[in-house]
């Protein structure tokens, strides 16, 4: 991989927030999506509203990473 396909991947990815960077210690995926709701604060019998939950989420970081895969070059695809 090229290495400004990296450093543009990485810009895309500082832009969005998803990772931090500094000088000398490298770059780390920051803490994005919302704290899951304690386990014990679920209620087990309301496996519906659990799965729909995750499918609101699962759908939010798709369209997420669609948005970055489009900033991306072609080549980086």
């Amino acid at each position: 991989m090229a290495v400004g396909t990296v450093k543009s991947a990485l810009g895309v990815l500082r832009n969005e927030s998803l990772i931090a960077s500094r000088q000398g210690e490298g770059s780390w995926v920051r803490q994005v999506l919302p704290e899951a709701p304690a386990a014990d604060t679920m209620d087990p019998s309301d496996t519906q509203g659990v799965l729909s939950e995750i499918l609101n989420r699962l759908d939010e970081v798709n369209t997420r990473l669609a948005a970055i895969e489009e900033r991306l070059p072609r080549s980086a695809r």
